[in-house]
């Protein structure tokens, strides 16, 4: 049996949010997610296609954790 938390207000309402987004899907996950790959092309203009790591790599011997920016 799952352990049971606090209430919490904000999940509870992030929960219902979801479920009514969710809705006119009846728990389809597969046609949830064809939707939302659908939408999102109305907003391709502003979607990240590539990512830099936040860290680069340091050379042998070098020092790591160098920031990239």
């Amino acid at each position: 049996m799952a352990a049971r938390y606090d209430p919490d207000p904000l999940l509870d309402e992030l929960e219902a949010t979801r479920l009514q987004i969710e809705a006119p899907f009846a728990g389809d996950r597969k046609k949830f997610f064809e939707y939302y790959m659908e939408y999102q092309k109305q907003f391709a203009d502003r979607l990240v296609t590539s990512v830099r790591p936040a860290v680069e790599l340091a050379p042998e011997g070098g020092n790591p954790g160098k920031s990239a920016a």
